[in-house]
């Protein structure tokens, strides 16, 4: 499977959300650390696993490469986009388990660009 096919439409969610149960996991996943690969990993338990890119302002690469990074693995079947400004509810769904996890994300990512900064300065 082209891992590209993964990537859907934002406001073609519903349709991708129609079969099955899912766990959609909110994040930016700036960069795609195997920390959070492996989360993703962990948090599959049979569920399909949708990804739910936001972007930020201060982001290190772009949202569709993050997306295409994050298609790209084994345990995730479906990423979108979200649009800026918009907040996906999925509250009336009853086969969505949402996981957010944007605060946790945003430290990740600090503390990423912190590591990167620390080992160039230790030569």
């Amino acid at each position: 499977m082209d891992t590209r096919e993964k990537i859907v439409p934002f406001d073609q969610l519903s349709k991708t959300l129609s079969e099955g149960r899912w766990t959609a996991v909110f994040g930016y996943f700036d960069p795609l650390t195997a920390e959070q690969a492996n989360r993703l990993s962990n948090l599959k338990n049979g569920d399909r696993l949708l990804a739910l890119i936001f972007d930020r302002e201060d982001a290190l690469l772009p949202t569709e490469g993050r997306a295409s990074l994050i298609a790209a693995l084994r345990d995730v079947d479906s990423v979108a986009i979200v649009p800026k400004g918009a907040d996906p509810d999925f509250s009336n769904v009853t086969n969505v388990k949402v996981i957010r996890e944007l605060e946790q994300d945003a430290s990740r990512s600090v503390n990423f660009a912190a590591f990167v900064l620390r080992r160039q300065q230790a030569k």
